[in-house]
């Protein structure tokens, strides 16, 4: 039997053809600062620590972003709506509108200005 001790995620990483573009979409969208830097010769953009989970932007070749593939969700402080007002100014699309989950929040997808989906979460 396996023990677990910390979350199931430890890191994540969201490919993008453009690393500045990707980054002003981000920062608008979500309203957070990204720290933009290179490991190992591939731009990063780190997104903020929250519960000893991270992850990052990053521009390498051999990995392209899709909207058809592994989706990640990302935390919204505040109203879902107030983000995903953003999303279409910022140079993507919202491909689910907030739609609730009860109990858990609500949910909605973007499409960013890479071409990923990605999810968003909040509380209200």
């Amino acid at each position: 039997m396996m023990t677990q001790t910390g979350s199931t995620i430890t890191w994540f990483e969201i490919p993008v053809r453009d690393i500045h573009r990707a980054v002003t979409f981000y920062t608008t969208v979500l309203t957070i600062d990204l720290q933009v830097t290179n490991m190992r010769g591939v731009p990063h953009a780190l997104f903020p620590v929250s519960g000893g989970v991270s992850g990052a932007l990053t521009q390498r070749r051999d990995v392209k972003p899709a909207e058809n593939g592994t989706r990640i969700y990302l935390h919204v402080d505040g109203d879902i709506n107030d983000a995903l007002s953003k999303v279409e100014r910022a140079g993507g699309r919202v491909l689910t509108p907030k739609t609730s989950l009860g109990d858990e929040g609500f949910y909605g997808v973007l499409r960013d200005s890479e071409g990923n989906a990605v999810g968003l979460h909040s509380t209200r």
